[in-house]
């Protein structure tokens, strides 16, 4: 098993979190919100659907990038995944070696659309 070198940085710190409710230790916790916030995400809601957005997708992209555009009365948030392929596994595609998924959540007060392309 290979070590992941952003817990190993959180390693040792002191938990003073109450026990009671504590699900995850605080080195995953940090690693996983320096990731978030190095990915571009700002404030506890944007960090929170980066976190639900890659704890629930199996897609594994190598880079991926999150965005929140805000204005004319709506909210739109934009994942988007690169992910580097071996042609080998594509027979049908011998030419293939990238696939982007961008996947568009669009919020109005009244209703909320979403699309994966």
């Amino acid at each position: 098993m290979t070590e992941i070198a952003i817990l190993k940085a959180f390693e040792g710190m002191p938990d003073y979190r109450r026990k009671q409710g504590t699900r995850h230790s605080l080195q995953l916790c940090l690693a996983l919100f320096t990731l978030a916030v190095a990915a571009g995400n700002q404030g506890f809601l944007a960090i929170g659907d980066w976190l639900k957005y890659h704890h629930t997708e199996s897609f594994q992209g190598i880079e991926s990038h999150f965005e929140v555009n805000k204005g004319h009365g709506r909210i739109e948030k934009r994942f988007i995944e690169i992910m580097r392929v071996n042609s080998d596994d594509y027979p049908d595609w011998p030419d293939l070696n990238t696939i982007i998924r961008v996947h568009r959540q669009r919020s109005f007060t009244s209703h909320t659309e979403e699309e994966t392309n």
